[in-house]
């Protein structure tokens, strides 16, 4: 790996870092860079760098979501009992199997959710 690329990979992740930690902070990214005093511009340079490069890192897969009928548990007659819960900020997930390819393919859509986000703060 050439010396630009390791600089431009670890000046990615220290922004990624500050990026991540204005969003937990709840502060305006205003109210945030004059705090830890950066310039709004270099912010929003580096925003997109981020986004940038999240978005090469990520695979180009589609999930063929198809519609089924729904139906709910005092319907069927039988309970729904998750073998894994994933809890984190306003979200469920409620999983009835926990195989390590079960596991890593919600990582994955998990992960493709945060990018999401993460894209869509930039805009």
């Amino acid at each position: 790996m050439d010396t630009k690329l390791a600089t431009t990979n670890i000046r990615l992740s220290q922004w990624n870092a500050i990026i991540q930690d204005r969003i937990h902070s709840g502060l305006t990214v205003d109210e945030y860079c004059e705090d830890k005093d950066i310039t709004r511009n270099m912010y929003y340079y580096w925003l997109r760098k981020v986004k940038e490069a999240a978005i090469e890192a990520c695979p180009e897969t589609f999930a063929e979501l198809c519609p089924t009928e729904i139906i709910s548990d005092v319907e069927s007659g039988s309970a729904f009992s998750p073998q894994m819960i994933i809890r984190a900020n306003n979200l469920t997930i409620e999983v009835n199997g926990n195989t390590p390819q079960m596991v890593e393919y919600i990582m994955n859509v998990v992960y493709l959710l945060i990018l999401y986000r993460i894209v869509r703060e930039i805009k």
